[in-house]
Formats: C-alpha cells, structure tokens, sequence
C-alpha cells in the first residue's frame, strides 16, 4: 500500500532554507581562496616574475622633449647631488655636465627600488629612457650602473641584490636603443650607503641604482 506524504508550505521552506544557506557559504569559499593561487606561499607574487617583467621595455613610456626638465618624484628617482652635496657636483665629469646641459632631467642619475626588489617603476623607466635618447645621441659616452642596497641582510646577499638591480637598469638601457659597449655594472651591496642611520629613511635612499658618467 503506497503511503502519500504531503508537505505544508512551512515545511517546505524549512527543508529549502538549509540548502540554500550551504550553496551560499560554499560559492563564498570559492572567491575568497581563488586570488591565493595567483601568490606563491608567502603570500606575495614570484620575485623574480616581478623582475623579468621589469626589464620589458614600457610601450606606454613616452620621452619627454630634451631640454625640459621634469620635477620627478623624491621616493622613485633622485639625484646625487642632492644626496652628496656640493662635493659631489664639483666631482662630475664633464660629459656628466655636458648631459644636463642638454638636457635638465639628466641631473635625475638615481632610481630608488622597494625592499628586497630590483623592479624598476614606470617613472624610473622614464628616467631611463631620457638617459638612453642621449647616450645615443653621443656614443662615445660611456655610463657605469652601481647597484646598492640597505643595511638589512647578509653582505653577500645584498651583492647579489645590488648586481640584480644593476642589471634590471642595464636591460632597460639596452632595450631603449644603447650600445652595450657604452655600459658597464658593479654592485656595491651595502658597502657605500647614501644615508647612514637604521631608519626607513635611510633605507629608502639606499636602496637604488646610481647611473654615472665617465
């Protein structure tokens, strides 16, 4: 004998609600952990990811007009007379000089990096390319690429870090058009710092390429 059950609208809103509650909670499970896959176990993005993308030449880059010096931003490019003083400008080399004349935006000589980074930001980019449009125009000009770091780390680490962030510089160079033969790279890892002191601040200055004229 068949035994027909009948459910009141009540019962079955009760056996619904449950059901729908586990689908929500599991569709909410799902977007929280889909961005973690994108990151490695630390939780932060593949350093040297960051790197090669780095080194690509920015299309959306556009040179500014020779001549017209741009007001670059303190944290990302500088210049080493503003960190050496008045001592340090009366040691630039003539063709140093000759540069700036041209053009005013080549007195920036100095690309900061983040911690532990040898990314080269889309405004040290520009930097860059201001310096290549001129090392172009003048071969028989040649630049050394000095990598340095902060104070934090090992001593042979942070030569293998300055090297990286010269390198980044380099790689940029030569995809805006330099010659290879007019460059050159060091590291100095932590043995030459701009500011002495344990602060951000010093830090901060630290960590950089310096693009020198000779």
């Amino acid at each position: 004998m068949s035994v027909i059950r009948f459910f009141l609208p009540g019962q079955c809103l009760f056996l619904i609600l449950p059901a729908f509650f586990l689908l929500a909670c599991a569709s909410t499970q799902l977007i929280e952990e889909t961005p973690t896959e994108l990151l490695n176990g630390n939780g932060q993005q593949d350093e040297q990811d960051d790197v090669a993308s780095s080194e690509q030449p920015d299309d959306k880059v556009s040179p500014q007009p020779q001549g017209s010096a741009q007001a670059y931003p303190q944290d990302i490019v500088g210049a080493v007379s503003e960190l050496y003083g008045e001592q340090a400008r009366n040691q630039f080399s003539n063709s140093y000089r000759q540069a700036v004349d041209t053009n005013p935006s080549l007195r920036y000589n100095i690309v900061y990096f983040d911690y532990d980074r040898a990314v080269v930001s889309p405004t040290g980019r520009q930097l860059l390319k201001e310096h290549a449009v001129y090392l172009q125009s003048n071969p028989e000009v040649r630049i050394s690429i000095e990598g340095h770091t902060d104070e934090r780390g090992s001593a042979d680490y942070n030569i293998a870090l300055g090297e990286r962030r010269a390198k980044s510089v380099r790689t940029l160079l030569l995809a805006y058009g330099v010659t290879a033969n007019n460059l050159s790279t060091i590291s100095y890892g932590e043995e030459r710092p701009a500011l002495r002191g344990h602060t951000e601040q010093a830090y901060s200055k630290n960590r950089r390429v310096e693009i020198i004229y000779y």
